[in-house]
């Protein structure tokens, strides 16, 4: 079964109560949520992470698992593989989108996200930039395109805080990095408190989310069904 997958920009507190309501429809199973380290290897940043999406965004909001397994360095490789191949969501949590990303490659997590047997992936900030196909890498000194999992097509930019598209279109980051990749890819810049989900093939949103396509801006409206 095809995956549904949550793209959050980021949230300050409590999930939304549309986007629960919609968390809640779509998780079928909540036996277990496996959250993979933004900071794989800061563990005190991690364990205060996955706190905050325990204690902050979900409970708070109803959304409850019997079970909870943060997933960074100090589990070994195959622990890391049973857990995610029998989670029934998971969460790819925010932190450095680097580190993430070479923790997803060196331990090969790919094939067994798209292959577990989770109904639900979900990714904030750096969870959702390597959920995605493409995102930019401007955390080093030079700027670089990295693949994500590519569970979908499209780019992402999240954790943004803007004021509409011209704002967006001023700011000198998106001109200079995001710009350039829209047009080879389609880029979702999502502003914290927004969400992308995609469910049978078809996007929603809700919160300010902007589709960059061809280096031009439209901001999408709200489309999240619950």
């Amino acid at each position: 079964m095809d995956k549904i997958r949550y793209y959050f920009g980021w949230f300050n507190g409590t999930v939304p109560e549309k986007i629960a309501q919609s968390l809640l429809g779509d998780m079928t199973c909540k036996k277990s949520l496996a959250i993979i380290s933004g900071t794989p290897t800061d563990y005190e940043t991690t364990d205060k992470m996955v706190a905050l999406a325990i204690n902050v965004w979900f409970g708070p909001a109803g959304i409850v698992f019997d079970s909870y397994h943060t997933i960074d360095y100090r589990m070994e490789k195959e622990r890391i593989r049973d857990i995610l191949k029998n989670a029934s969501v998971i969460l790819l949590h925010g932190g450095n989108p680097v580190s993430l990303n070479d923790f997803l490659c060196e331990y090969g997590m790919s094939e067994t996200i798209k292959n577990s047997n989770a109904t639900v992936v979900m990714g904030a900030s750096a969870g959702a930039m390597n959920m995605s196909a493409k995102w930019v890498d401007d955390w080093t000194e030079e700027i670089k395109i990295r693949d994500g999992l590519g569970l979908d097509s499209f780019a992402i930019e999240p954790h943004a805080i803007f004021d509409g598209a011209t704002a967006l279109a001023n700011d000198e980051h998106i001109k200079n990095n995001i710009m350039p990749l829209s047009e080879n890819v389609d880029m979702y810049v999502a502003c914290e408190e927004s969400t992308i989900r995609i469910k049978n093939g078809k996007l929603e949103s809700m919160g300010d989310v902007y589709l960059i396509s061809k280096s031009s801006i439209s901001q999408l409206k709200d489309s999240l069904c619950v």
